[in-house]
């Protein structure tokens, strides 16, 4: 049962560290969507490793829980989603395996049972969601610069433009860029941050420090 003042907290209540001012703001404008009476479709998060999203969402998954809100968490890979659910100590399953039903056929084959007709991953997983009820909301929380899928420029979930014009939704996008990992020690973050820092302004990589030999 959950007591007033548990369901009084908010997001930041549930974060085991002091946040950044980019994670702050990103909370504030999450707590806002999370809302009810918001009718926001879809939040994007966008944040390159060690900036903290994982740590965000696990206080996302534990404020949802005090407030029994159901959520359901989902990643494209099988190791991402074991990842996910290790950090957050919650179930976490590939996007396949959420929204799709394997069902074996008389030849000996199997066929996803939800797609009836070749749509993308990305459209099914949006109407599976809205299917159950209109005002189901969707965070999609990753890397930009990470491999994009198969035959695609960049990660489109990713893209707040692309999914409020292809899929008719509205939301709101943040950014985390200042790394806490490692407390920005690593040489190979440090590396793909100069990297990352120079393309975002248009410049040439040119000569990159080399790493230590270990």
């Amino acid at each position: 049962m959950t007591t007033t003042a548990t369901t009084a907290q908010t997001l930041f209540s549930y974060l085991t560290f002091e946040a950044t001012r980019e994670q702050a703001e990103s909370l504030y404008h999450l707590e806002e969507f999370l809302d009810v009476e918001c009718g926001g479709d879809v939040f994007i998060l966008r944040g390159a490793a060690g900036t903290g999203k994982t740590s965000l969402v696990k206080a996302i998954v534990d404020y949802l829980e005090a407030h029994e809100i159901p959520c359901f968490l989902s990643a494209p890979t099988g190791r991402a989603a074991k990842v996910l659910g290790h950090k957050t100590r919650s179930i976490a399953h590939t996007i396949h395996h959420t929204i799709y039903r394997v069902v074996p056929t008389d030849d000996e084959t199997v066929v996803m049972e939800r797609r009836a007709r070749p749509n993308s991953l990305l459209t099914d997983l949006v109407a599976y969601i809205k299917e159950g009820n209109p005002r189901n909301k969707i965070a999609f929380i990753g890397d930009r610069y990470q491999l994009a899928p198969v035959h695609e420029a960049e990660s489109v979930a990713l893209n707040l433009r692309y999914i409020a014009g292809r899929h008719n939704l509205t939301g709101r996008q943040a950014e985390l860029s200042e790394v806490k990992r490692q407390a920005g020690q690593s040489p190979i973050l440090a590396m793909a941050h100069d990297i990352r820092r120079r393309s975002d302004e248009g410049r040439a990589l040119g000569k990159l420090q080399p790493l230590p030999v270990l």
